[in-house]
């Protein structure tokens, strides 16, 4: 029979697909899955650099994970992330509504007691879902090897790929996770990190950056032209979390840096992205930028504890 979450160190924890375009995911050695995510997020009043106006960014972040166990050292990594984002992106426009559904399978394998890896496929739909088509459609897979120093210490090597509308992304990965009595950091460069302090059994102080990047396909776009809009949020921030048994609950205020929402004509494409780098960008940005802003959010955390088992 298939057990549900038994051992951290041989599964992926959290996969929050959307980080480096589009995907956020940590493979700790944490003793706790957190098997339903759900995160809410405000910016209001960021107006636009060169035209009047200004636009609010609101969204919304449902993600499910379920590890099973499928052997001692294999285990099948599923799940499912839905992502809702309001922004304006033409100053005087009604705001668009765009959406990520996104699918998780993969496989975690442990080769010895030192190394352990976790290969992931992520097919999504990434668009207004004003109409369907092939633009709609985007596939990503990434590749995450950790090698376990201690129980409380171990380092992460990866990348994460993704066929993004602007063209081909490519993000190679680097992490670190520690945790002491009351400290705990885990960082995967360039996308996030999260360094948190235990005030009390049940209550925490942290310190967080998350480096977001995708694209969407615009059916709906203005005078009939197929556009695509990049996403590109990087937040810098800190919260405060409390437990509740396996509820957890966080509120963040920070602030965003470097933020855009651009947009752009859909074969209006650069050659290869690797992270920041942009190789052959030569393409004309259709709208204008807005500024950085105050951002405020919340996120609802469903932990399950891995000492516990469930037989299915």
């Amino acid at each position: 029979m298939y057990r549900y979450v038994v051992s951290c160190d041989r599964c992926i924890l959290t996969i929050l697909v959307a980080v480096v375009p589009s995907l956020f995911f940590s493979v700790n050695a944490q003793n706790y899955v957190d098997l339903i995510r759900v995160d809410y997020s405000l910016s209001k009043g960021n107006d636009f650099k060169d035209e009047a106006g200004s636009s609010d960014v609101q969204e919304w972040v449902v993600d499910t994970n379920l590890p099973i166990v499928l052997s001692e050292k294999s285990t099948l990594v599923s799940g499912f992330l839905f992502e809702n984002v309001k922004v304006t992106a033409y100053p005087g426009e009604d705001e668009v509504s765009l959406y990520t559904l996104n699918l998780k399978l993969g496989l975690n394998q442990t080769y010895s007691e030192k190394w352990s890896a976790t290969y992931i496929l992520l097919p999504k739909i990434s668009s207004d879902l004003e109409s369907f088509g092939s633009n709609d459609f985007q596939f990503g897979l990434v590749s995450i090897f950790k090698m376990t120093k201690r129980a409380n210490l171990n380092y992460k090597f990866g990348a994460y790929y993704n066929t993004e509308l602007s063209g081909p992304f490519l993000v190679p990965l680097f992490g670190v996770y520690y945790k002491t009595n009351r400290w705990e950091t885990n960082i995967v460069l360039p996308i996030s990190l999260d360094i948190n302090y235990a005030l009390a059994k049940t209550f925490r102080v942290g310190f967080k950056f998350s480096g977001f990047q995708k694209s969407f396909h615009l059916n709906g776009s203005a005078g009939g032209t197929d556009e695509y809009l990049t996403k590109a949020n990087n937040e810098l921030g800190t919260y405060l979390g409390w437990n509740y048994g396996r509820i957890n609950i966080m509120a963040m205020i920070g602030h965003s840096i470097g933020r855009h929402y651009r947009t752009y004509a859909i074969d209006d494409k650069l050659k290869f992205a690797i992270s920041v780098i942009k190789i052959g960008d030569e393409r004309t940005q259709l709208n204008t930028d807005f500024k950085d802003g105050m951002v405020f959010k919340t996120t609802l955390l469903y932990r399950y504890p891995v000492d516990q088992k469930k037989d299915k």
